[in-house]
């Protein structure tokens, strides 16, 4: 069996990846075929294990006498150890160094953050994997200190569990915590389309999402009642919709609506979005997006823009050179707006590791006040079993 996927794999590697939307300059268009959730994230089938150690991370680091079989085998979770029929795994570690004004006497910071550290199982039985359980536990580090100088407790927390059932392979019913429906899932939570349309890095919702795919057309929906480890008034309800349609066989078009409230504000956001292969691992993607939001205090509601621009090139396997753009617009009604922009690398040495550099430039535009630059070197880590 494994011989038969290192053969469809060699055969197929321009077309199958892993992991990150970027991959599209892969060939490859759709999120299922790799992640057991469908609209990407969380934990990755045994397919996209094999892809990712044989077709995507360097081979540069394995020893000579390895052929992609024994390389697929130590890609599974323990490095092969064990595989129960019905069971998998995967671990995460993922941490960042940030580095405000590098260079300046006056203004350098630096601080380290733990972004990622979780378990993940999933159980799954039936015939394609018709049925999932799916579970997972994060640590999220404190860092607020006491008066006599103690950090406080650590924070365990879930930030996807959810059952599924996929009566075949063009349609799947996901209920449970998940990442909300929209946009393109950027792995940069903190950019623009993920912040301000409010689906980032703890933005998950209890709910019920809907898959469909067949042909060139992808979809889904969900509708959500909110976190419910918040307070119920702090519970974002609602409903979100995304359709994607496959142009060209290699590239994505497709648009995305959503609308949300709590006792305190109603949201509506919407936006159109496109990856683009640009063939042997290099991609583009860009999303433009607005957002209206509405305080339940009779206050006028604020409507913002937003615009990213993200570009990758492969110039050898396992390395990606990247340039991001953000552009945000608070208030359409005024005249300021923000742009962050910066080059940055990504390399995976090997299979489970990932090493990523980002330089960026933050710069606000208003007619009315002169501001700084501000300048960020993020020094990122990335480890997974």
């Amino acid at each position: 069996m494994m011989r038969v996927l290192i053969g469809i794999t060699t055969l197929l590697a321009s077309a199958l990846v892993q992991a990150y939307p970027h991959y599209i300059g892969h060939g490859y268009t759709s999120c299922k075929s790799c992640h057991y959730n469908p609209f990407g994230g969380g934990i990755v089938n045994d397919y996209a294990r094999v892809v990712n150690a044989t077709s995507i991370a360097s081979g540069a680091l394995y020893p000579d006498s390895w052929d992609n079989e024994k390389v697929a085998y130590h890609s599974d979770f323990l490095f092969g150890a064990y595989k129960p029929k019905h069971v998998r795994m995967q671990a995460n570690y993922r941490g960042i160094q940030i580095i405000s004004n590098p260079g300046s006497s006056e203004s350098e910071s630096t601080r380290w953050i733990t972004m990622q550290e979780d378990l993940r199982g999933l159980v799954k039985f039936g015939q394609s994997d018709k049925f999932l359980i799916s579970g997972s536990v994060s640590r999220t580090p404190r860092t607020t200190r006491s008066s006599n100088g103690q950090r406080s407790e650590d924070n365990y927390r879930s930030r996807e569990h959810y059952v599924a059932y996929r009566p075949n392979q063009n349609f799947g019913v996901y209920a449970g915590l998940l990442d909300q429906v929209f946009g393109i899932r950027f792995v940069e939570h903190n950019l623009s389309s993920r912040k301000f349309t409010e689906v980032s890095q703890n933005d998950q919702t209890h709910g019920v999402a809907l898959h469909y795919l067949k042909g060139n057309w992808e979809g889904g929906t969900h509708l959500f009642a909110g976190n419910l480890s918040q307070d119920e008034s702090l519970r974002m309800k609602g409903i979100s919709t995304m359709l994607e349609r496959t142009v060209g066989e290699i590239h994505r078009v497709g648009f995305s609506v959503k609308k949300s409230s709590n006792e305190f504000k109603d949201l509506l956001a919407y936006s159109a979005h496109t990856r683009i292969s640009l063939k042997s691992g290099s991609s583009l993607q860009f999303e433009l997006g607005q957002t209206k939001l509405t305080p339940q205090n009779d206050v006028d509601p604020i409507e913002s823009r937003y615009a990213v621009l993200q570009t990758y090139l492969r110039p050898i396997r396992g390395l990606y050179l990247f340039t991001n753009i953000d552009y945000f617009k608070p208030d359409t009604s005024k005249d300021d707006y923000t742009v962050v922009w910066g080059p940055g690398i990504q390399y995976l040495p090997i299979h489970r590791t990932e090493f990523r550099l980002d330089l960026q430039n933050i710069r606000n535009f208003d007619p009315e006040k002169s501001v700084r630059d501000t300048w960020q070197l993020l020094l990122q880590t990335h480890f997974w079993l």
